[in-house]
Protein backbone atom coordinates (compact mmCIF):
# COMPACT_ATOMS: atom_id res chain seq x y z
CA UNK A 1 0.00 0.00 0.00
CA UNK A 2 1.25 3.43 -0.86
CA UNK A 3 0.69 6.39 1.43
CA UNK A 4 -0.09 9.83 0.05
CA UNK A 5 0.95 12.66 2.34
CA UNK A 6 1.87 12.60 6.00
CA UNK A 7 -0.16 10.86 8.62
CA UNK A 8 0.04 8.19 11.27
CA UNK A 9 -3.18 6.45 10.18
CA UNK A 10 -1.77 5.53 6.78
CA UNK A 11 1.35 4.05 8.33
CA UNK A 12 -0.70 2.03 10.81
CA UNK A 13 -2.99 0.75 8.05
CA UNK A 14 -0.01 -0.09 5.85
CA UNK A 15 1.53 -2.14 8.64
CA UNK A 16 -1.62 -4.28 9.02
CA UNK A 17 -1.81 -5.20 5.31
CA UNK A 18 1.93 -5.18 4.55
CA UNK A 19 1.99 -8.84 3.44
CA UNK A 20 -1.26 -8.78 1.43
CA UNK A 21 -0.42 -8.50 -2.29
CA UNK A 22 -3.92 -7.16 -3.07
CA UNK A 23 -2.94 -3.89 -1.39
CA UNK A 24 0.18 -3.40 -3.53
CA UNK A 25 -1.42 -0.65 -5.65
CA UNK A 26 -3.87 0.72 -3.06
CA UNK A 27 -3.30 4.37 -2.14
CA UNK A 28 -4.06 5.62 1.38
CA UNK A 29 -4.65 9.30 2.13
CA UNK A 30 -5.45 10.90 5.47
CA UNK A 31 -7.44 14.09 5.83
CA UNK A 32 -8.83 15.54 9.05
CA UNK A 33 -8.41 12.24 10.89
CA UNK A 34 -10.23 10.22 8.21
CA UNK A 35 -8.34 7.59 6.23
CA UNK A 36 -9.51 7.02 2.68
CA UNK A 37 -8.31 4.11 0.57
CA UNK A 38 -8.19 4.38 -3.22
CA UNK A 39 -7.85 1.64 -5.80
CA UNK A 40 -6.34 2.13 -9.25
CA UNK A 41 -8.79 2.26 -12.11
CA UNK A 42 -6.70 2.51 -15.26
CA UNK A 43 -3.22 3.39 -16.37
CA UNK A 44 -2.90 5.65 -19.40
CA UNK A 45 0.34 5.48 -21.40
CA UNK A 46 1.54 9.01 -22.15
CA UNK A 47 4.98 10.49 -21.81
CA UNK A 48 4.86 8.94 -18.36
CA UNK A 49 2.27 6.59 -16.93
CA UNK A 50 -0.60 8.39 -15.30
CA UNK A 51 -2.73 6.41 -12.89
CA UNK A 52 -6.29 7.20 -11.96
CA UNK A 53 -7.70 6.19 -8.61
CA UNK A 54 -11.18 5.79 -7.24
CA UNK A 55 -12.18 6.01 -3.58
CA UNK A 56 -12.93 2.56 -2.29
CA UNK A 57 -13.04 2.43 1.51
CA UNK A 58 -13.07 5.03 4.27
CA UNK A 59 -12.30 4.85 7.98
CA UNK A 60 -13.92 7.74 9.84
CA UNK A 61 -13.12 8.48 13.49
CA UNK A 62 -16.04 7.93 15.84
CA UNK A 63 -14.36 7.93 19.23
CA UNK A 64 -10.82 7.84 20.57
CA UNK A 65 -9.13 5.16 18.43
CA UNK A 66 -12.45 3.81 17.11
CA UNK A 67 -13.33 4.11 13.44
CA UNK A 68 -16.43 3.49 11.34
CA UNK A 69 -15.83 1.51 8.17
CA UNK A 70 -17.54 2.81 5.02
CA UNK A 71 -17.66 1.48 1.47
CA UNK A 72 -18.17 3.54 -1.69
CA UNK A 73 -21.30 2.07 -3.28
CA UNK A 74 -21.88 1.86 -7.04
CA UNK A 75 -24.19 4.88 -6.67
CA UNK A 76 -21.15 6.96 -5.77
CA UNK A 77 -22.41 7.50 -2.22
CA UNK A 78 -20.61 6.31 0.90
CA UNK A 79 -22.38 3.39 2.53
CA UNK A 80 -21.84 3.19 6.27
CA UNK A 81 -21.25 -0.33 7.47
CA UNK A 82 -22.31 -1.35 10.94
CA UNK A 83 -18.68 -1.58 11.98
CA UNK A 84 -16.98 0.52 14.66
CA UNK A 85 -13.59 -0.88 15.62
CA UNK A 86 -9.95 0.03 15.93
CA UNK A 87 -8.19 1.07 12.74
CA UNK A 88 -6.27 -2.19 12.74
CA UNK A 89 -9.45 -4.28 13.09
CA UNK A 90 -11.12 -2.35 10.25
CA UNK A 91 -8.10 -2.92 7.99
CA UNK A 92 -8.11 -6.60 8.90
CA UNK A 93 -11.83 -6.81 8.01
CA UNK A 94 -11.08 -5.24 4.60
CA UNK A 95 -8.14 -7.57 4.03
CA UNK A 96 -10.19 -10.65 4.96
CA UNK A 97 -13.15 -9.35 2.89
CA UNK A 98 -15.45 -10.07 5.81
CA UNK A 99 -18.31 -8.03 4.26
CA UNK A 100 -17.80 -9.28 0.67
CA UNK A 101 -17.53 -5.70 -0.61
CA UNK A 102 -13.87 -4.92 -0.98
CA UNK A 103 -12.38 -7.76 -3.03
CA UNK A 104 -14.68 -9.41 -5.54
Amino acid sequence: MRIFGPGELGRRAQYVVRNDPRFKDVLAAEEDGTLCLYQPLIAVPKDDWTEYYSAWARLTPVDKDKYRLDHLALSGQWQELDVVRSLEACMHAISQNVYHLFFL
